[in-house]
């Protein structure tokens, strides 16, 4: 319920408000277009090894699947949903709070109450039903200030599926609320300005600022040079979509433009439209970013439910007759790359053997590791490298009870690293 609502439920006059901030500036928020996506996942946690992450899923049969391969896979992945005991589940959760697992794989049924500090990322594997739900999510992340990511994976099938469920809601009016929040999340995944502003104006809050350089479509735009002249890949796309009758959706499209020989092609005879293979040289993830543009600008709109299909506008008619052109936005694939050594401000091995020796001491005292340190406190040490008693006051979050209880260990265990360092060991 959001602030105005309370106000006319209670029938207050001009009460005095107060509202914190919704923008995390610390998160790091990206839109990718679902394929491959397990694999996609396991580049990223390769890239980012030892980080404390969730991954949310929509169904319980995926959370296990995920978390099963994930295993398999070599990663500390456990999962959590409501259909699992209760022992289980608090068990799973005590593991990830404690660091014993680095990756959490769940339904909405996690969080709740959850104040682990360093979760370093929220991965959302399918689509989220609201932005409500997406919101609080995504906000579980970098609690304790320090950079993390943010990345939902989307396609239109998860659109269909929870489209499925709403219209199995007996009460119209709730019905009609459902599609509302979902089309709020649609437009939030398929727009091209800043995703944090879309965020933010949702719930009533200004967000100026051009470019916040923390989402996808902002970094976007500083890595390219602008758009470009797109009217022939629009036309192709949209006499593909014409000459199959209106009557496929967005992937049945894309694999006739790029000549794939399925059997559903083949019986369809669509092998021999003259649309069959001309896109061939652009890739599939490209080709869904192009729709999705061109959906933004008018040119296609989506209309079905189970089975959406891809409909043509009035605008894409003066595109396939020449009379307009189409600028669309360069494609740059978004691919997790380990950060080298050279660009961090801290000692990444440093930062290690002070996580190991707070994951020691946690276990000691039975306690969460973030009870001891939060990992914004090992990078300053690992940036600042105390050598002395005096040294370690200035830690950020080096408090003098923990400077008095957890002090002589760490600095021990830092001298201990420069005398390593220096020998060459």
């Amino acid at each position: 319920m959001v602030q105005k609502d309370v106000i006319e439920l209670l029938k207050m006059k001009k009460p005095d408000t107060f509202q914190a901030s919704f923008n995390r500036e610390n998160l790091v928020y990206r839109v990718l277009q679902k394929g491959d996506t397990y694999q996609r996942i396991c580049d990223y946690l390769n890239a980012h090894p030892n980080e404390s992450g969730i991954i949310y899923c929509q169904s319980r049969k995926t959370v296990e699947s995920v978390a099963e391969k994930l295993r398999a896979d070599g990663f500390r992945a456990l999962p959590y949903h409501a259909g699992m005991e209760s022992t289980n589940r608090s068990k799973n959760q005590d593991q990830f709070i404690k660091d014993n697992a680095e990756i959490i794989v769940a339904t909405i049924a996690f969080g709740m109450g959850i104040d682990k500090p360093n979760v370093r990322f929220v991965i959302h594997y399918d689509l989220p039903k609201n932005i409500e739900s997406y919101y609080q999510q995504t906000g579980r992340a970098g609690r304790d200030g320090l950079k993390s990511d943010c990345i939902l994976y989307y396609s239109y099938g998860d659109k269909a599926k929870i489209e499925y469920f709403i219209n199995n809601m007996e009460k119209p009016h709730e019905r009609k609320i459902a599609y509302n929040k979902l089309s709020q999340m649609i437009h939030y995944c398929d727009t091209l300005v800043c995703r944090r502003r879309v965020l933010l104006e949702y719930f009533g809050e200004e967000f100026t600022q051009d470019n916040c350089g923390a989402c996808d479509n902002c970094l976007r735009k500083d890595d390219e040079s602008g758009k470009f002249d797109g009217t022939v890949i629009a036309q192709k796309l949209l006499s593909c979509v014409y000459r199959m009758d209106q009557r496929f959706g967005m992937t049945y499209v894309i694999d006739v433009l790029r000549g794939s020989k399925s059997e559903r092609i083949f019986h369809n005879r669509h092998q021999f439209l003259s649309t069959y293979g001309i896109g061939s040289d652009i890739s599939k993830k490209q080709w869904q970013v192009f729709a999705r543009e061109l959906m933004q600008q008018g040119l296609l709109v989506i209309e079905g439910g189970e089975y959406p299909v891809l409909k043509l506008t009035k605008k894409s008619i003066d595109v396939l007759f020449k009379k307009e052109k189409v600028f669309l936005t360069p494609y740059v694939e978004y691919k997790a790359k380990k950060v080298s050594d050279d660009t961090l401000d801290y000692d990444r091995g440093l930062f290690e053997r002070l996580r190991q020796l707070r994951k020691r001491i946690a276990d000691e005292q039975n306690v969460p590791p973030y009870v001891v340190f939060h990992d914004r406190t090992l990078r300053d040490m690992s940036r600042q490298i105390p050598e002395s008693w005096n040294d370690l006051k200035n830690i950020f979050g080096m408090g003098e009870s923990k400077l008095k209880r957890y002090g002589p260990r760490f600095l021990k265990e830092i001298v201990g690293y420069i005398q390593q360092t220096k020998s060459g060991i």
